[in-house]
């Protein structure tokens, strides 16, 4: 055991590092070493004078002392290092609690910290897809164009020359597409090449994936990496820990120690830990000394920190952009992020002379350091710190403009990073090197183009695209010119998206020159839209018994619809609803009470009302008392689903509601069961209501449809049951969408009074997938109340019927409407009827009959703008059957409206004034409520609202100008005149036909009669202007 003293000071050892790196391990030292299998990292110091003085590149402890202090280590506390570090003075070993106690308290040990277990930074919810290649051609992946590495091989540069440290899982060492200079173990501690292979399953090629992103040859075959005449190093670190591909932190130290000693140009790390450590920081602290440049992945969690080693000072954090230079969602962001590069879908070398596509930001990374190798081919002497401004600098803008905590300074790119190079009597530039323009979905982009530059000679040139969207308008030409272009947006969704103009001139230094466009599509916007759901809500109770509540969804759609207020209503007395009021989305909740009703099926109408958005919502609850024991039933919503796979993809997980009703329904137990193989049940069993869910497992599923049954039984209850048709549509590929077939909604519930006429509804049914438009479907349904109207078609359309319930006696009516849709399984919906005696006359519902639902007022204040109050009035009126006097009470919470009729008869009007005198400048609002007297959750709301502005004051010159052109006098023109004819202290048409004069205006005989016919018509003069008032010329 150790000293509680000791164990104290070791915890703030480890958590009050200079830079803070451990404060996610809290606990004692003790602890942390045990959960690091008594592995731990230990940082030596010098107890020599003057050992603080060193020249720069010297380690912090002598080579020789820190010999002599592992000796005394060895000697006095048994200490057998596993490995070092001697570039930081660190040394690596297992200790037992009895030497972590001495070590801590030793004189030569600046830290002990605990070794940390540390995982790869790929995505792992994308599986490598191997492929064998070596019989065709070289392949370019995308992500090596898109970071311009093409334009510095132009130029003659491929990194030649430069050697890059691979620190992972190994490299395979007999790819043919990668040339590597040798490597190391530090698990196993050797450097034979059969140690450094990258033969680990766990770790699944990783290390050889990287590599091959950095630097695959240009040898004709396989795939090219972004520096492919540089030379890689195998630094293996991975082992596997407990099953798993895991990395110890001393292994990686070990790797950057190795990497410095014998003069990498950069390191890559594409690895991810929660865990900082000082001695970690320490060893990239010399590496930058040394100039080894070091690149890591920020991780893959899509969280707002970025993980270690990428968060640590000196490194260039990297994090990953899809193939339209959107960041990735499982990229990791934080203030750490220095640049991004293409981390979706990247295609590289994989073990046993292979490739494979990976995800994650463990693929952008290897970039990164490729570009870092053609900046130091062309620039040897260049420094870290001039490497990281480069990338600062040259980096492609992707996200927000400037610098971003999501994509750092944007896109890595070698053109403007340093990475050109080579020499040549005509070179050819295109400027700018980036375009963009940003659209609103649905309309039209402007055209674009970029100069085209030739120097030192004249050479013809052509350009070319990439994407569909970008059509060249002036693609070819000989010496200086430009290049143009139209974009389409077209069947875009909203978005960033990025092309890539590549001009090319033959044997032209810098060719090709490229032009990155970037289309920034923000979405239109949206109307707005309010639906509850589901539309019926129903439950059974005994005569005398309790009556569980129900809720149903309030959505509001569209733009803005975060600040939509709405408003429920309901008219039985049975039901009270919780949420009477609302913004935005949300839930709706009410209680029943079924005391004092007797056998029967009662009905109420809830109403959902958004004043800013036309139309009501209307959910129909049934409540059913019946005079004895209720039979217990299940049903499950949806009646059926379909999805749509790609052949070896994942396909959508599927899930239910299994609703129980009846006598005893909460503690009624239900199991489902599935009948084909590739259906998984992961929730298949509970008690009452509750949900159901599946999974469904493609492996091993050609292309084809898929049909299974899931049925929910109820335990012990004969006959009580119900069922799912789930259908899984599997395609080739994903360039043949599969086809899916849908209805909205699964069910529709209509309330009708015996007698009525008939009504009409229906689905809307939706066909997706190739071939789509030519599927033909037919549609059928099994009761005689029911009478399709439009029962076939092909493609997307809707299925049509009309409900006859003037035969139907009180009660529910059921139908099952069916769609069978050619070479898929038949989709359900559920049409419920409710037929209802002649009720008595329903409680009236409170209706403002305002068009639109509201009032506004815009006012001027200012010079001749007296008026600062206003009347306005809205009708009130019930709509319904009203038995008694309707008395209605309306509020305000405003100061500035004051209620002239607080209360009144309905129907009757509303009058209100508003006061402005207090009011600024702006936009003000406030919301009249009305109630009914009788019943207050009956009612209405006006939004009155109220523009203010100022007046500007006019001069005499301008209402004299605004009168002798024609122009319509108001208030501030009427009193600028006055103020002109009013120059002795009264009121004298002379005076102001006088300034006439004296401005040498000449009027109209016409005119003069308006000027005299608006002097005469005044009652009295106007008073004296004060001493600030406007004087004439």
């Amino acid at each position: 055991m150790l000293p509680l003293r000791v164990i104290a000071n070791l915890a703030v050892a480890v958590v009050l590092t200079s830079h803070g790196l451990s404060a996610q391990r809290p606990g004692s030292l003790r602890d942390l070493v045990a959960s690091s299998q008594g592995r731990v990292i230990v940082t030596l110091k010098s107890d020599r004078p003057g050992a603080a003085v060193r020249l720069q590149g010297e380690p912090p402890v002598s080579l020789p002392e820190q010999a002599n202090i592992r000796a005394r280590l060895a000697r006095d506390l048994g200490l057998q290092p596993r490995g070092t570090a001697l570039a930081i003075a660190a040394l690596f070993a297992t200790v037992t609690d009895q030497q972590l106690a001495a070590l801590v308290q030793d004189p030569n040990v600046e830290l002990v910290e605990p070794d940390v277990l540390v995982t790869l930074a790929d995505d792992r919810s994308m599986a490598s897809i191997g492929e064998a290649w070596a019989t065709r051609s070289e392949t370019t992946p995308w992500g090596v164009g898109r970071v311009g590495a093409p334009q510095a091989w132009g130029a003659g540069n491929t990194g030649v020359g430069t050697r890059v440290g691979i620190i992972d899982s190994g490299i395979d060492n007999n790819h043919p597409d990668l040339s590597i200079g040798g490597g190391f173990d530090f698990v196993s501690g050797s450097s034979s090449p059969t140690a450094w292979n990258d033969n680990i399953a766990a770790c699944n090629g990783h290390g050889t994936h990287v590599a091959g992103i950095t630097a695959a040859m240009q040898n004709n075959q396989y795939v090219v990496g972004v520096a492919p005449g540089a030379t890689v190093f195998a630094l293996k670190v991975f082992e596997v820990v407990s099953g798993s591909c895991s990395s110890w932190s001393s292994n990686q130290i070990a790797a950057i120690n190795w990497a410095i000693t014998n003069r990498l140009d950069v390191v890559n790390l594409s690895l991810a830990s929660s865990t900082g450590l000082t001695a970690y920081q320490n060893a990239i602290d010399a590496a930058t000394a040394a100039g080894v440049v070091v690149v890591a992945a920020t991780g893959n969690n899509g969280a707002t920190t970025i993980t270690f080693p990428a968060r640590y000072n000196n490194v260039i954090a990297v994090a990953a952009l899809d193939a339209n230079d959107g960041r990735a969602s499982f990229s990791n962001a934080g203030p750490e992020v220095w640049v991004a590069a293409p981390g979706v879908g990247i295609v590289s070398t994989m073990p046993g002379a292979s490739t494979g596509s990976k995800s994650g930001t463990s693929m952008a990374a290897p970039h990164v350091a490729g570009l870092v190798a053609l900046m130091r081919a062309a620039n040897p002497s260049w420094t870290v710190a001039r490497i990281r401004d480069e990338f600062r600098q040259g980096a492609l803008d992707v996200e927000a403009t400037g610098f971003d905590q999501q994509t750092g300074h944007g896109l890595a790119r070698a053109p403007l990073s340093g990475g050109g190079g080579g020499g040549g009597t005509v070179s050819i530039s295109v400027s700018p090197s980036a375009r963009s323009v940003t659209v609103t979905a649905g309309g039209s982009a402007p055209s674009d183009n970029a100069a085209v530059t030739m120097t030192g000679g004249s050479a013809s040139w052509v350009a070319t695209k990439r994407k569909a969207w970008t059509t060249l308008t002036a693609a070819a030409g000989t010496g200086s010119g430009s290049v143009q272009w139209s974009r389409n947006p077209a069947g875009l969704a909203a978005g960033v998206y990025v092309d890539t103009i590549a001009v090319t001139a033959a044997g032209a230094l810098g060719s090709p020159a490229v032009v990155y466009d970037t289309l920034r599509i923000t979405a239109a916007p949206v109307p707005l839209t309010i639906q509850a759901a589901p539309g019926g809500r129903s439950t059974t109770v005994q005569a005398g018994g309790s009556a569980a509540g129900d809720s149903v969804t309030v959505t509001v759609a569209g733009t803005g619809s975060e600040s939509v207020a709405w408003d429920v209503t309901n008219r039985a007395t049975w039901l009270t609803l919780a949420t009477r009021s609302g913004t935005g989305s949300r839930t709706v909740r009410w209680s029943r009470n079924a005391a004092g009703l007797s056998a029967g099926t009662y009905v109420d109408t809830i109403v959902v009302h958004a004043p800013t958005i036309a139309g009501a919502r209307f959910v129909y609850d049934t409540l059913r008392v019946t005079a004895g024991a209720i039979a217990l039933v299940v049903r499950v919503t949806p009646p059926s689903a379909m999805v749509g796979a790609v052949v070896g993809s994942p396909a959508p997980n599927g899930g239910g509601v299994v609703t129980v009703e009846g006598t005893g329904a909460a503690s009624a137990a239900w199991t489902a069961s599935r009948k084909k193989p590739w259906t998984v049940l992961v929730a298949a069993s509970g008690t009452g209501n509750g949900q159901l869910s599946w999974q469904r497992n493609t492996a091993g599923l050609a292309a084809g449809t898929y049909v299974d049954t899931i049925s929910v039984v109820l335990a012990g209850v004969a006959g009580a049951s119900a069922r799912i048709i789930d259908t899984l549509q599997v395609s080739s590929s994903s360039t043949s969408s599969p086809l899916i077939a849908s209805l909205s909604p699964l069910s529709r519930t209509m309330t009708l009074v015996q007698g009525s006429e008939p009504t009409s509804d229906s689905l809307s049914l939706s066909v997706q997938g190739t071939g789509a438009a030519g599927v033909s479907w037919a549609a059928g349904n099994r009761k005689a109340w029911n009478r399709l109207t439009v029962a076939a078609g092909a493609g997307s359309g809707a299925v049509r019927w009309t409900r006859d319930a003037g035969s139907l006696a009180a009660g529910v009516y059921v139908d099952t409407i069916s769609v069978s849709v050619a070479g898929l399984a038949t989709i359900v919906a559920i049409d419920s009827t409710i037929v209802t005696a002649p009720a008595a006359p329903p409680v009236p519902t409170l209706v403002l009959k305002s068009t639109p639902p509201g009032r506004s007022q815009k006012i001027k204040k200012g010079f001749g703008q007296a008026s600062v109050t206003a009347l306005d009035s809205a009708r009130v009126e019930l709509q319904g059957q009203v038995n008694e006097q309707a008395v209605w009470l309306a509020s305000s919470s405003a100061s500035w409206i004051t209620i002239l009729t607080p209360s009144g008869v309905a129907p009757g009007a509303l009058l209100w004034n508003r006061d402005h005198s207090a009011l600024g400048t702006g936009i003000h609002v406030d919301s009249i409520v009305i109630v009914l007297a009788s019943n207050p959750s009956i009612r209405t709301i006006i939004r009155d609202t109220v523009e203010v502005s100022e007046v500007t004051v006019p001069t005499p010159e301008k209402a004299a100008e605004d009168l002798f052109s024609g122009g319509r006098l108001d208030g501030g023109q009427r009193e600028a005149l006055d103020l002109v004819g009013n120059q002795n202290g009264r009121y004298d048409l002379g005076d102001f036909l006088a300034w006439v004069n004296r401005s040498g205006i000449r009027l109209s005989a016409s005119l003069m009669d308006r000027v005299a016919a608006y002097t005469t018509t005044a009652t009295e003069p106007p008073a004296k202007p004060s001493a600030g008032a406007p004087k004439s010329p």
